[in-house]
């Protein structure tokens, strides 16, 4: 596991009894360094600020090279050069770090001692140091030599960076060769929350306190519980322009989080009104008092409007300040100022970095082993045909707009059936998902091989809940493996082509039991599908005017990836309910197996037309879904009007891993939730939420 830092704070049990004494003593080293202990029933725990990573394989700090008692005297000559000569040995000398006197890293600075990785989480690891000592490979011991004044954030660096087993040596000037008065930190390990077993006497120091402060609580006796140095929370990195990092803490009980250094200004909030993302401060409930200063460097007076203060955060790329946040920053409780605040280390503003970097792009896929393709076709149907139609009487409390079809319930499904896309300006989603890659998990009818095209994904489930529109992309799956060219495939549903499509099927599915109700669908709706898919064939003026034509039948190119993909076996068609146990959760596993994160999950508007509750079963259907770093979530919204918007469909794209970190907390329990924050993107159709900034 590669040692980065999740943002969960995670609990460290005592796990044995220790006598007054040993406690008294410990109690009296910690107000010696400045730390508070917290008392049990059984020990006493040291809780201070993030030091090491979540993992099992985290590296240690173990006791001397005997097999008894720690041994805290400095090490003699010949047992120091023994230890040397057969390890590689890191010097932290100021903020450079030395092997063999070669500089290989610069040691971050202690108040932001963290770094961001690929996958955007902040981590103590210092490549540069992680492949340099990768690379000496003389043996699997690490011995870093640093001063006892230096920053713990330099010594968790090392630590985190290091392959293997670490033993800390101190020395006042570390840079020298002879180290004939460094001494090692006795009975000291390092771990993170899932160590097992649980440690003895937890202990937190803040990134900017001295190495010597674990010096000096170390108790040179063998009755004394080993000290580990915890890690529950993400360190700091360099924050964003304007705010500042307030380290997680235990004894606080907050985690690792970044807030504003002053109150958002009047012309801070106008350049948001300008920008359509938030309303004006006009009417008497809004405008400012005449004792109150209206220079545009005052403080926006937005204490007292929750969602006008959401709006402005949103569109900043935080979200706003919680009052335990504020008086952990030293901050009034009572104000109607406003401070942004985020938990990550970066901005989600417009325009995200998607945008500004586009991806390199990629070419058709090999063809897939038969190993993965078993992995692949693993997925079993959902049994959707158990899920009836919503009757009279269910109907009957939905809008009259709706009361022939047009929603559903969480227990049955709509009456109308979608072979076709209602939803014409999915091309707002173009830029964002182009050559994305990954795995895609969608519903609904054509619309997904657009999608799938675009992204260029390398795996694909094309699921729905309605068995007609399953039944449905089995006869286009046919038709297309069939069909040269996107010309040949529409020719199929003209009239002259009816015969040879019903041969097309009878080919395809002769062993088959639903090749009967496949024959049938095609003649109940080739009719309506015809001008359907001539249509798709031209762009429209929408898409010519917004100079982003999509269509996996407008672009040969690709119309010959979705066939490629079919020949390949990498799409599947599947009975697929987002509401059930079953199907969704095989593909999550199937994708982690292939080793292939999901890149694209498509819902339309599926959870808004349910009524949009969060139920255990699509939580858990959608954190099965193997997200990364450059997952993205697609879906639509009928109504609301917010955001200035005037279309039918709201189109949003939300990062992945926020969809995840927000169904990962219970207050999450309705799809609107999911969809705070908000902002618009780069077409009126389009609104973004949670992209990280470039």
């Amino acid at each position: 596991m590669d040692p980065g830092v999740g943002l969960g704070r995670a609990s460290l049990t005592p796990r044995a009894r220790r006598s007054g004494q040993d406690l008294a003593s410990l109690h009296e080293r910690g107000k010696n360094v400045g730390i508070a202990m917290l008392r049990s029933s059984t020990l006493a725990t040291v809780l201070l600020a993030g030091l090491l990573p979540g993992c099992h394989d985290a590296p240690t700090l173990p006791p001397g090279p005997s097999s008894g008692p720690a041994d805290t005297r400095a090490p003699g000559p010949e047992e120091l050069d023994d230890t040397l000569d057969h390890a590689t040995v890191v010097r932290v000398v100021g903020n450079e770090i030395r092997i063999d006197d070669e500089l290989v890293a610069q040691a971050r600075p202690a108040a932001a001692p963290g770094g961001l990785d690929e996958e955007l989480r902040a981590t103590y690891v210092l490549a540069p140091l992680r492949k340099a000592l990768r690379e000496a490979g003389r043996s699997a011991a690490t011995v870093v030599v640093l001063a006892p004044e230096a920053p713990l954030g330099h010594l968790r660096a090392v630590l985190t960076s290091a392959a293997g087993p670490v033993r800390v040596l101190l020395d006042r000037d570390p840079a020298r060769a002879a180290l004939t008065t460094t001494h090692a930190l006795p009975r000291v390990q390092l771990a993170g929350p899932e160590t097992e077993p649980p440690p003895e006497l937890a202990i937190e120091l803040p990134d900017d306190r001295p190495v010597g402060a674990v010096e000096a609580l170390a108790v040179p006796t063998a009755e004394a519980p080993t000290l580990v140095l915890a890690t529950d929370f993400a360190p700091c990195v360099v924050p964003p322009a304007g705010m500042r990092c307030i380290a997680g803490s235990g004894a606080a009980e907050h985690p690792t989080f970044y807030i504003d250094e002053a109150d958002v200004t009047l012309a801070q909030y106008e350049a948001c009104r300008e920008a359509g993302a938030c309303r004006g401060l006009g009417g008497r409930k809004h405008r400012a008092p005449a004792s109150v200063s209206t220079s545009p460097e005052a403080p926006a007076r937005l204490g007292l409007d929750p969602e006008r203060a959401q709006a402005y955060c949103a569109w900043a790329g935080k979200r706003v300040a919680t009052p335990s946040e504020q008086a952990t920053a030293g901050l009034a409780h009572e104000t109607e100022a406003l401070r942004c605040a985020t938990e990550h280390p970066f901005l989600t503003r417009f325009p995200p970095r998607i945008l500004e970097a586009p991806r390199s792009p990629l070419a058709l896929p090999e063809p897939p082993t038969p190993e993965e393709l078993a992995i692949f076709t693993r997925v079993v149907d959902d049994p959707v045909q158990d899920k009836k139609i919503c009757g009279a009487k269910v109907r009957a409390s939905w809008h009259p707009s709706q009361l022939d079809g047009g929603r559903s319930e969480p227990g049955c499904r709509d009456p109308f059936t979608y072979l076709t896309t209602n939803e014409p300006r999915g091309y707002v989603w173009h830029a964002y998902i182009r050559d994305i890659g990954g795995a895609y998990v969608g519903i609904g009818s054509d619309q997904s091989y657009a999608f799938i095209a675009v992204a260029r994904s390398r795996w694909a489930w094309v699921m729905d809940y309605d068995p007609r529109v399953v039944q449905n992309h089995l006869r286009l799956r046919a038709f297309i493996l069939a069909s040269p060219t996107p010309a040949d495939f529409v020719a199929l549903f003209a009239p002259e082509g009816k015969r040879r499509a019903l041969a097309i099927l009878d080919e395809a599915y002769a062993d088959d039991p639903r090749l009967g109700i496949l024959r049938w669908g095609y003649v109940a709706t080739r009719e309506d599908l015809h001008p359907y898919f001539v249509a798709q064939r031209k762009p429209s003026r929408r898409q010519r005017m917004a100079g982003k034509p999509m269509g996996w039948l407008r672009d040969p190119e690709a119309y010959r990836y979705i066939r490629t993909m079919f020949e390949q076996g990498r799409i599947a068609i599947k009975a697929g309910d987002l509401l059930m146990d079953g199907a969704m959760q095989q593909m999550g596993a199937a994708a982690h197996e292939l080793g292939v994160p999901v890149r694209i999950y498509y819902t339309s508007n599926a959870p808004t037309a349910w009524g949009g509750q969060i139920t255990p079963a699509y939580r858990r259907n959608v954190l099965a879904l193997p997200f990364d770093v450059e997952s993205l979530v697609l879906q639509t919204t009928d109504g609301g009007g917010s955001l200035l918007q005037k279309t039918k469909w709201h189109h949003n794209v939300q990062w992945g891993r926020l969809v995840h970190e927000r169904l990962e907390q219970p207050g999450y329990d309705d799809v609107w939730k999911l969809l705070e924050g908000r902002i618009p993107g780069d077409d009126q159709a389009l609104t973004v939420l949670g992209l990280p900034s470039g």
